[in-house]
């Protein structure tokens, strides 16, 4: 499994993805992303578990697709 941090822009629905290496490494990159960005609340902050990026992508696609896409496969 791999850690992949995202950072998603809720009004423009576009996502940075990162995957990260052990997960003390992980925790250090989250904190700072999350203090980094503190000022900007539109911006999503989130740390998750995933085989891969395919994955991740199929299990967590709000970050991924746009609104008409998620829609679609409602």
């Amino acid at each position: 499994m791999s850690l992949f941090l995202l950072v998603f822009d809720r009004q423009a629905r576009k996502v940075d993805v990162r995957e990260l290496g052990e997960p003390d490494t992980a925790l250090t990159s989250l904190f700072a992303a999350e203090a980094q960005l503190r000022d900007h609340p539109e911006l999503e902050i989130v740390l998750l578990t995933a085989a891969d990026e395919d994955d991740l992508r199929r299990t967590h696609s709000r970050y991924f697709e746009t609104f008409d896409e998620l829609l679609e496969t409602a």
